[in-house]
């Protein structure tokens, strides 16, 4: 039995070796791809035998290729052949390479083995559907767009694709919908015709309300090649729900009734027309009415909700009622219709306990400050617990309210939501549930314990408190003059400057709110101070500037101190005369504190003190002044941002095999300018060498020099991927793969299969600018590397005209030459298009007919060179246009080296001599405001055209769009734009610089285009637009907080002692500037005054700001007037 098994295991293995290892005789080793396969772009082939010469450039064919996609077959070595297809071959293609009987290898001995190879392409697929697979809400008779990689057989079609839909047992068939159902649907998706196949189908059986519905794309449907596919494609979906209406609202618990205060919505499943829900009426049992606000009107025809505003009456029944028969836009009746007219009732007015933010700062007067607190329905005698970080050992004198036992106070009312005067109120007087509070104080050095403290009240959890039982913590009594149940805001009074932190103790809030019946905690931070700290942190040097909250006046003889988030003195010093403290020194790394949770957490803090008042700021307190809003890089994506890597290398394109020689250069950025680095430098002893998309690596160590210089040499593995690889300086690591933070880029090149040309084509265009040209002459020539001209060789010109845009370094924000608009009533290029309600915010964009132009048909002409290697050829038939275009024309030949090459050039084609730019800083304006723009005319150079005659017109542009329902359950959206010429904003000459200063001032709202018009020396039009939005007193817009200021250089480049002058634009009538020229950290300071009739800003340039720097303005003012009552 032993003998048996051995036996056939020594025939199964001598019937799977190659056939080569059979036979001596020369045949095909490896054909690829065989079988059936997608997306195949090359055929490789590989012989037994050395077949050919390489080199010789009259190497013929080895296969009859039978594929209806053409191609061109090449030998890659003496062995190796290779088919290359123009383009990926389309599926539902069948190719055959059968192999020539006239073939020899270069002993002279014919081929044995297999002599007829194939692959196809498989059956037709889909590409991309419409809806998409997975969607979660597809109407129920959905028609689903497909779009497929080739043309499918109809009837095969119809016979193998089907639907599996739930609640169905037997298997639904489909429909292809054809004629002007097809086409409505085609143009409302905006899928364009011609690219690709398209198949429209649709399920034959409506589906139930939130069905899972299958698409299957079943095994057997046929190309018209007869291709088949082979395997089933299943897409699933899932149908819309019922058309039902819910009232929606906040409510404590679930079964609860609504909340008051807050607003309620009646939601539609599905859009119904504007005109019905505006008809639903809300009343409560007293006889009051609310009016149903539509939400979601984008569409004017739809919504699919309606608002009422609170707030409502406490504790009262309301009635819903809907107008009868109630539809949607697919004419579905409302299947809940009978559940309206809907009553239900509110609940009380929920407590309420709020501080206006977790921390604040309160500008300190005379008068003192007061902390507004926010409350409802709660206790008539709040406890409250306080706590104040002083900076004396002497007892606080802090009259902020009734201690415990006492009957006096300080509290009053802000405000009250009635809008009834404050009434001043002693603690005393109040009857109800007492309470008591506490107030702590805390000696000199408590700077630790205001960054502990602020960290417990971000992280305070409203269960527990973080004063109640704490040492130096003073319990208070806050009254409430207006009862319990009054909705006022109460201000907490405090007499003198100082860190506090405020706890309000509350056990209606906690019954209300809390899972476990207990008191609810609420805290709040307050700074207290007539000072303000500005941080600006540096690398290697950083400036605290202290200012007055009242004057905005800078703050001398402060002292500053800069802590960790942990608490740690870093540093301490005092303001100069101009309240700037300057920290000369590179400060710890912000990010030493990982451990904590909160926002303080990371980052340092910066304190001030003068004279009893104290003030701080954060490092990470810099919303709307980060780097990244100005374009400043303070990181990268491979490692510091400190270092500078680059690596030099003997050439970037290489092959498998072969070795690459590496310079490595590390320099560091300093105040100094770029210097080598001083340490640090010998933890990154390796060169990790990364393929790109496999992120497959090589490493090599790397000996650093002391000039900052490392070589390395590489030797590419005749395995390696082909593609890019980058290079990159890390730290060994023998366990791990380099984290991402701990390497850092130098430079990448890339490995790829290729061959050395022998050949290089010439084309050469006209030697003067081509105005207004509708045809160009052109000249082509190829020569030999190795010298002498390509005589008699065929070759192909391409010739191809889009878009050109034209910029100038100085002017960067002007728009040149992007032509005339076309006035009056047009269509988009393609209509939008909605699939469910769901997708109602899809539709904000729009396509702007302007940028939609005639695009011309790329041209192609067979040349044969002359016996020079050289041709002289025209190329006809562009068109006139009223912008600048590009010409693209490429030389196409082939190489000795059996590949197809390559050369191309553009060549820009101008309509006119003159260049009009038309540019303005804010590209929003107001009704009936007046608003500045500029117009430059320049030479095609970019040198500025002087006195030449420019007019600038007004266009209004007005967009109309009309939504409709179309078979298959999608949405069309008719789109109309009309642009109407409103008159002219401005005319005149340009000066010496070219430019012409205008102004415009909009009498309408909404979307308006400058356009800028002038004219060369032989009466032809340059024209520029420019897009500007006009706000209108309906119009809305958010509120930025990068947005305030602009600083603008008088030029864009300076030289080592000059004086750079800068103009200041900021929203203040005059202010206290710092100005900053920082680095690597902050180089030099300076405080300025700056006014509207001298915004100007000069400071001398000196040699340390080379290579380059950036000048930062923070401007402060003070306040204009005492706060008026709200």
């Amino acid at each position: 039995m032993f003998k048996i098994l051995v036996l056939s295991v020594a025939v199964f293995l001598a019937s799977i070796a190659p056939l080569s290892a059979l036979s001596a005789e020369p045949q095909v080793e490896m054909f690829s791809p065989e079988g059936s396969i997608k997306e195949v772009r090359q055929v490789t082939v590989r012989f037994s035998a050395q077949m050919v010469a390489f080199g010789d450039p009259r190497l013929e064919d080895p296969f009859d290729v039978k594929c209806s996609e053409k191609g061109r077959g090449r030998w890659i070595d003496g062995k190796t052949w290779s088919y290359d297809f123009e383009k990926d071959v389309s599926a539902g293609t069948a190719c055959v390479f059968s192999l020539k009987q006239d073939v020899r290898t270069m002993t002279g001995e014919a081929l044995g083995g297999r002599k007829t190879f194939s692959f196809d392409t498989g059956g037709p697929s889909v590409v991309t559907m419409e809806p998409w697979e997975d969607h979660l809400a597809i109407q129920q008779d959905q028609a689903f767009v497909m779009t497929l990689d080739t043309e499918a057989d109809e009837v095969s079609v119809v016979r193998h694709v089907y639907c599996s839909v739930e609640g169905i047992r037997e298997r639904v068939g489909i429909r292809l919908i054809q004629g002007d159902a097809r086409r409505d649907i085609l143009k409302a998706t905006g899928t364009e015709v011609g690219k690709a196949p398209i198949l429209i189908l649709q399920c034959k059986q409506v589906f139930p309300p939130r069905a899972q519905v299958k698409i299957i794309w079943g095994k057997g449907v046929q190309s018209k090649n007869g291709v088949s596919t082979t395997k089933d494609h299943v897409f699933s979906f899932k149908a819309r729900g019922p058309f039902e209406a819910k009232l929606r609202c906040l409510r404590e618990r679930p079964k609860a009734g609504c909340i008051p205060v807050t607003p309620m919505e009646l939601v539609f499943m599905a859009p119904v027309p504007i005109e019905v829900a505006e008809k639903v009426t809300l009343k409560s049992d007293k006889g009051k009415s609310w009016p149903a606000k539509p939400r979601n009107t984008d569409s004017k025809e739809f919504t699919d909700s309606v608002v009422f505003e609170g707030p409502f009456p406490e504790s009262t029944w309301f009635t819903l009622t809907l107008p009868p028969q109630v539809k949607d836009d697919s004419s579905r009746p409302l299947s809940n219709q009978r559940s309206f007219p809907l009553r239900f009732k509110t609940d009380p007015y929920p407590p309420l306990v709020k501080f206006a933010s977790d921390f604040g700062i309160l500008e300190f007067s005379a008068q003192g400050a007061a902390l507004p607190l926010t409350v409802r329905n709660v206790e008539a005698q709040i406890k409250a617990f306080l706590t104040k970080a002083g900076d004396s050992d002497r007892p606080a004198a802090m009259h902020v309210g009734s201690p415990e036992g006492s009957t006096g106070g300080a509290f009053g009312i802000m405000a009250r939501a009635d809008g009834t005067p404050p009434v001043p109120v002693q603690a005393g007087e109040m009857a109800g549930q007492s309470s008591a509070g506490t107030i702590r104080h805390l000696r000199v050095g408590t700077e630790e314990n205001i960054i502990r403290l602020l960290n417990a009240v971000e992280g305070a959890k409203r269960e527990k408190s973080i004063l109640k039982g704490k040492e130096n913590v003073k319990r208070l009594t806050i009254p409430k003059p207006g009862g319990s149940k009054e909705f006022e805001v109460i201000g907490i009074p405090f007499s003198e400057p100082g860190f506090y932190v405020v706890e309000v103790e509350s056990t209606v809030l906690g019954a209300h709110l809390l899972e476990k019946k207990g008191p609810m905690y609420v805290p709040s931070a307050a700074l207290v101070t007539n000072m303000a700290a500005h941080f600006k942190l540096g690398r290697e040097s950083s400036v605290v500037w202290v200012t007055s909250l009242d004057k905005g006046e800078p703050v001398t003889d402060a002292t500053v101190s800069i802590r960790s988030c942990s608490g740690k003195a870093l540093w301490q010093g005092k303001t100069d005369g101009d309240g700037i403290a300057y920290i000369p020194t590179a400060l710890p790394s912000d990010q030493s504190c990982r451990a904590m949770t909160s926002d303080y957490g990371r980052g340092l803090f910066a304190f001030a003190r003068k004279d009893g008042d104290m003030t701080f700021t954060h490092s990470g307190w810099r919303n709307g002044i980060e780097p990244w809003r100005f374009n400043l890089s303070r990181g990268s994506r491979y490692g510091r941002s400190d270092v500078l890597a680059h690596t030099i290398f003997d050439r970037t394109l290489l092959k498998a095999g072969e070795t690459i020689n590496m310079k490595h250069v590390l320099r560091e950025g300093s105040m100094q300018g770029i210097v080598i680095p001083k340490k640090g430098i010998e933890s990154l002893n390796e060169v990790l060498i990364e393929h790109v998309g496999s992120e497959q690596a090589y490493r090599l160590p790397l000996d650093w020099r002391a000039d900052g210089t490392a070589e390395s040499t590489w030797k590419v593995p005749s395995g390696a991927k082909l593609g890019t690889y980058n290079v990159f300086f890390t730290k060994k690591t023998p366990d791990e793969r380099p984290r991402s933070y701990d390497r850092i880029l130098s430079g990448s090149f890339r490995a790829e299969e290729f061959r050395v040309p022998l050949a290089k084509g010439l084309i050469k265009g006209p030697k003067e600018a081509l105005i207004a040209a509708t045809e160009i002459e052109i000249d082509v020539g190829v020569n030999y590397l190795t010298g002498g001209a390509a005589g008699l060789l065929p070759v192909k010109i391409r010739s191809d005209v889009h878009g050109k845009s034209v910029q100038f370094a100085d002017y960067e924000d002007f728009i040149f030459a992007n032509g005339k608009v076309k006035e009056g009533t047009q269509e988009p290029e393609r209509s939008q298009s909605y699939q469910l309600p769901d997708d109602e915010d899809a539709g904000d964009e729009q396509v702007d007919s302007q940028e939609v132009t005639k695009k011309e048909k790329p041209q192609t002409i067979d040349l044969k060179l002359d016996e020079n290697g050289a041709a002289r050829t025209k190329i006809i038939g562009i068109q006139a246009s009223d912008a600048p275009k590009d010409m693209t024309v490429e030389l196409e030949f082939r190489d000795p080296n059996g590949e197809v090459q390559t050369s191309s050039t553009k060549i820009p084609i101008y309509p006119s001599k003159v260049l009009t730019g038309i540019g303005m800083a804010n590209k929003r304006a107001v009704i009936n405001k007046t608003q500045s723009y500029e117009v430059v005319v320049l030479d095609l150079q970019g040198k500025p055209v002087a006195g030449n005659e420019v007019k600038v017109d007004v266009l209004q542009v007005k967009e109309y769009s009309h939504r409709r329902r179309i078979t298959g359950g999608f949405y069309a959206y008719e789109d109309t734009s009309e642009i109407k010429r409103l008159g002219t904003s401005c005319e005149g000459k340009t000066d010496q610089k070219g430019m012409l200063r205008c102004e415009v001032k909009p009498a309408q709202g909404g979307n308006i285009i400058l356009q800028a018009e002038t004219k060369d020396g032989s009466n032809r039009v340059s024209a520029a637009h420019l897009d500007v939005w006009v706000a209108g007193d309906d119009r809305w817009f958010e509120g930025r907080n990068d947005d305030r200021m602009d600083v603008l250089p008088e030029k864009r480049e300076y030289q080592t002692g000059e004086m750079a002058r800068f103009q200041v634009k900021m929203p203040y009538q005059a202010a206290t500037a710092l100005v900053t020229v920082e680095r690597e950290g902050v180089i030099d300071t300076y405080v300025r005054r700056l006014s509207r009739k001298d915004p100007f800003v000069e400071i001398p340039v000196k040699a340390n700001y080379s290579p380059n720097a950036f000048v930062s303005v923070l401007a402060l003012r003070g306040r204009l007037g005492e706060v008026k009552p709200t």
